[in-house]
């Protein structure tokens, strides 16, 4: 019996380096560059840099929030389409992560400034008559986050994730649900 367990220790052993082992990833002061696309269409790019308890990050942002709007008595509806551009930055703590940090799930969120731009292609027929001022407009906000980062490899993330934008000064609406799915790359 005693033989046995000297055979399997030393065979463990020999298959030991067969296998790769992963470092731990998002350590502290790494940096990271991502893409991030989403519904309601949305898409940033940004950079951050990771910290012992989660990472803070910043970068620029599209948005586009589509309004339907209907005629009274008549079933053609159009669509009001409102733009915003965006610069923002934030933190995100970690919540719980694998020891390798391989998988992990953050929450935090941001600020951001933009312009507003309503129907800004001025695709909404003459019969609308809007109350509002068509051009750019000034807007400022908060972004709650919930995000998971999934490592594909060393450097490689695969980002799932949720948020609900608060846009103040918004003309067309002050809130809209987001899923978002995204890469990242950490140096």
């Amino acid at each position: 019996m005693k033989a046995i367990k000297y055979y399997l220790l030393v065979l463990a052993l020999f298959l030991l380096p067969a296998f790769s082992a992963f470092g731990q990833r998002t350590m502290k002061g790494q940096i990271f560059i991502d893409a991030t696309g989403g519904w309601t269409p949305v898409a940033t790019l940004g950079v951050g840099g990771y910290l012992i308890p989660g990472y803070w990050y910043s970068g620029v942002e599209g948005l586009r929030m589509r309004k339907v709007l209907a005629q009274a008595g008549s079933p053609l509806t159009e669509h009001l389409d409102t733009y915003h551009l965006k610069a923002r930055g934030g933190y995100m703590q970690r919540l719980v992560g694998t020891r390798s940090r391989s998988v992990s799930l953050y929450a935090g969120g941001d600020a951001w400034v933009g312009l507003e731009s309503v129907d800004p292609f001025n695709r909404l027929s003459d019969d609308y008559v809007l109350s509002i001022n068509d051009g750019n407009t000034f807007v400022f906000g908060v972004t709650p986050r919930l995000e998971a980062e999934f490592f594909l490899g060393k450097i490689f993330a695969f980002t799932l994730g949720g948020r609900l934008p608060f846009a103040f000064l918004s003309r067309i609406r002050m809130m809209t649900w987001q899923g978002t799915a995204g890469i990242r790359i950490a140096f």
